[in-house]
């Protein structure tokens, strides 16, 4: 499975998001981007605490393209490439241990 696709400037980012959970947190669990979300599913505020989480990450915007009622979704983060995202995840991840 692929987490990262390139599109253009752009990058599709694959996730799977726990909502209702203690703390924001994103990590890598296997091969799965995992999305973890104080804020339950409830009139789209986990998926608003989703974006939020993954701008401050990426310092870039972000939209989320499908999934929108899963918690199975895909990020578009604009203006990045695929090492920098990379990177940026790998540091976020050193930053949590």
């Amino acid at each position: 499975m692929h987490l990262f696709k390139q599109v253009e400037k752009d990058i599709h980012l694959l996730v799977r998001v726990k909502t209702s959970q203690i703390t924001n947190r994103i990590k890598v669990e296997g091969e799965q981007i995992i999305i973890r979300v104080k804020t339950p599913p409830v009139k789209g505020k986990a998926n608003k605490t989703i974006i939020k989480m993954t701008k401050k990450l990426f310092n870039r915007d972000v939209a989320i393209i499908s999934g929108l009622t899963s918690t199975k979704k895909t990020l578009l983060v604009k203006d990045i490439d695929i090492n920098e995202a990379l990177e940026r995840l790998v540091k976020n991840i050193e930053s949590e241990k």
